[in-house]
């Protein structure tokens, strides 16, 4: 391909042809890190860009599976529900570090305000740092190390109005590699009815928006329609299921959260994606602490090939 740059030694198309497989295939990057449970987990072919959408925020999140979107979750719901974000009573904000293998590192954080007892807003940002990687041609020749990052800026409102809470978020979506750069913006939106004190059901749209382009090659996002209920069964039992319908595939998630005092203990499963790759396991398990007005949460998933993943996240509610 003529005229295309030149960076170090290592030619333009060399580079486009690795972000089309890490854009389109979910690529080892984020598999590495163990971000989720819908990303392709060995170079399988995909049809969609900026992965990093398709994971709900949390160490909560994750141990169930990220079968959130019937749970308020404050400022975690604007990566699964934004209509979650009118859940809780008071301002919260959470962060999250994760380091993954081969250098991969995730950095989250939010916030969210409570303006009143119907209305919230919150932000966030989501951000996926690689390390560095050998570059391959489409004849598999070292083509040179090169590395690159996911940043996805959000903010969202909810109403609450009645039984029934209402949701929008907008982000803005960066991805870099080796020195080129892909950006768009993409709408979530989303319900959530409270049916009774112990039950719940919600409803979201994510990713509405233009693919990412790089170069000449534009990768459409993951699209997804999201359909979940959460129910209390007993004093102190949490029951989640979600069934998502992802770049043309019908996900099943669900998960468990039982109370002991302070403690949470969890179980998770997300299904179909992740259990048809020999690379990964399907289920998920993990804990939370709560003491006052802190809250730690752990998960582990275990990818078999690349090891196991520990994921934590603290949150802080202050204010009203």
């Amino acid at each position: 391909m003529a005229g295309l740059p030149k960076t170090e030694g290592v030619d333009a198309l060399s580079h486009r042809e690795s972000w089309v497989r890490w854009s389109r295939s979910g690529g080892v990057f984020l598999s590495a890190l163990s971000l989720g449970v819908t990303v392709a987990l060995a170079g399988g072919a995909g049809t969609t860009g900026a992965e990093l959408l398709r994971f709900d925020a949390g160490a909560r999140s994750e141990s169930l599976g990220q079968a959130m979107t019937a749970v308020p979750d404050g400022p975690n719901a604007l990566a699964s529900n934004p209509a979650g974000l009118a859940g809780p009573r008071s301002h919260e904000a959470v962060f999250e570090h994760q380091e993954g293998v081969l250098g991969t590192a995730r950095e989250y954080g939010a916030v969210a305000f409570r303006f009143s007892t119907r209305t919230a807003v919150g932000i966030s940002a989501n951000v996926l740092r690689l390390g560095a990687f050998t570059g391959r041609d489409g004849a598999g020749r070292d083509t040179g190390a090169f590395g690159g990052s996911s940043v996805i800026l959000t903010a969202g409102a909810a109403r609450r109005v009645g039984r029934v809470a209402f949701g929008l978020s907008v982000k803005a979506i960066r991805e870099t590699l080796a020195g080129y750069t892909a950006q768009t913006g993409a709408v979530d939106v989303g319900a959530l009815v409270q049916v009774s004190r112990g039950l719940a059901f919600g409803a979201a749209v994510q990713n509405l928006g233009p693919g990412l382009t790089f170069m000449s090659d534009t990768a459409p996002l993951p699209r997804r329609l999201k359909l979940g209920g959460a129910a209390r069964v007993m004093p102190g039992l949490l029951l989640t299921a979600d069934a998502v319908l992802d770049d043309g595939r019908i996900v099943g998630q669900g998960g468990t959260e039982y109370l002991l005092g302070p403690v949470a203990l969890r179980l998770g499963y997300a299904g179909t994606a992740v259990a048809s790759r020999e690379s990964a396991m399907p289920f998920f398990a993990g804990a939370g602490f709560r003491l006052g007005r802190v809250g730690l949460d752990y998960a582990f998933s275990s990818l078999a090939d690349l090891g196991a993943s520990h994921r934590f996240s603290m949150g802080f509610r202050f204010g009203r």
